[in-house]
């Protein structure tokens, strides 16, 4: 029988004490773990300073010109990686007798001593430009791309958010043990008690649309802010909030009223934590309609707080989801037109209450204690075919 695992050295590139690293996922991720009473060691593998500043300042302004449309910076050359390396080699020799090294990328392994490694991310760098920016790799970053199929050889298991993206990679790599766990995770630091006889009529009533996503998803909340000027022009009541950008962003665009820009909310800051669920808690309908990618992190977390969903119908999403969703819409043309019906399909939908409830159904299982389990398990099955 193979041991249980009570130690496991917990490698990130931020500090994984803080919830605004990596979309809270580090920290939830080790909390979970130490929820379960195993111990974490946890190793930072990369730290700003001058040196680092130099070289991306550098790669900004250099590469562009030769390199249009680059995705590399110093956390992708040989020189962060020597260094890397020597973080990894001080953490395994220092904490010996742990059970398993975790690292959430898929840059690197531990070659040093027997402790067995367990990549887990959501997908490569080849699948970001080949898939996601959709264009030829340049041969510094072909160099980077071999280097991670290195990495993910190497380790004993390496598991993918999403399955799409793990089928890729079974395809590039059908040699490495790559997986899919079946389900993805809700990164909730929501401590409230979620009753759905309470926050589905305040959803309803609250004629509140909210976006939340960064400056790459800019095009899809300026798809929304047209839809929605129309949406208001018909009902004056209805508002938009848009989590993760400011107004400024929008200057060339006239503003609809009641649309109302929070910036970018910190989950472990208390104010805008709060802040952050009571707009989800009265969101009538979330909506990021970006094509490609459509943050999915967010709009599983949306649906786990009984939210209708309007998205993209991107790979990742369907696979998991279906074509046909039954608690929400997809926005299947990067039109105003066709958002806008979207909307009004979910919004004035009679069996509205119901799609709630299904959005929540899908993902109340999507939690760390659950996805945890699944890791671990992952992981003693591995130890023990080797």
């Amino acid at each position: 029988m193979t041991p249980a695992i009570k130690e496991v050295i917990f490698f990130s590139y931020g500090d994984s004490t803080k919830a605004s690293t990596w979309s809270n996922v580090p920290y939830l991720f080790t909390r979970a773990l130490e929820e379960k009473g195993i111990r974490v060691r946890r190793v930072r593998l990369f730290r700003q300073g001058p040196w680092v500043w130099l070289c991306n300042e550098f790669i900004k302004w250099i590469y562009p010109l030769f390199f249009p449309g680059h995705a590399y910076g110093y956390l992708r050359t040989p020189l962060y990686r020597r260094g890397a390396f020597r973080k990894i080699r001080r953490a395994v020799k220092r904490y010996d007798k742990a059970d398993l090294c975790i690292f959430t990328c898929f840059d690197f392994w531990n070659p040093f001593n027997g402790i067995p490694t367990l990549l887990f991310s959501d997908w490569t760098y080849e699948i970001l430009i080949a898939e996601r920016l959709k264009r030829a790799l340049y041969p510094f970053e072909q160099r980077y791309v071999q280097w991670q199929a290195e990495a993910i050889s190497s380790a004993g298991a390496v598991v993918s958010l999403f399955p799409e993206c793990a089928r890729s990679m079974r395809e590039r790599l059908p040699a490495a043990n790559i997986h899919h766990l079946g389900s993805n995770v809700v990164n909730n630091l929501y401590d409230g008690v979620l009753l759905p006889e309470k926050i589905i009529p305040r959803k309803k009533g609250a004629k509140r649309l909210l976006f939340i996503g960064g400056r790459k998803y800019e095009e899809g909340c300026r798809l929304l802010l047209e839809a929605f000027r129309r949406l208001q022009k018909e009902d004056p009541e209805y508002g938009l909030d848009v989590i993760g950008m400011h107004a400024d962003h929008f200057s060339d665009v006239q503003i609809p009223p009641h649309v109302t820009f929070h910036g970018y909310l910190k989950k472990d800051h208390e104010p805008e934590r709060r802040r952050y669920y009571e707009l989800l808690l009265n969101a009538s309908v979330f909506v990021n309609p970006t094509m490609v990618w459509g943050g999915y992190s967010s709009t599983i977390e949306a649906m786990f707080f009984y939210t209708p969903v309007i998205v993209a119908p991107y790979g990742d999403f369907v696979a998991e989801f279906g074509n046909a969703p039954a608690f929400g819409a997809y926005n299947r043309e990067f039109m105003p037109e066709c958002l806008y019906r979207s909307l009004r399909e979910v919004l004035d939908n009679p069996h509205y209450e119901a799609m709630c409830l299904e959005a929540h159904r899908r993902t109340e299982h999507y939690t760390w204690d659950n996805y945890v389990d699944k890791i671990l398990k992952l992981a003693q099955n591995t130890t023990k075919e080797q």
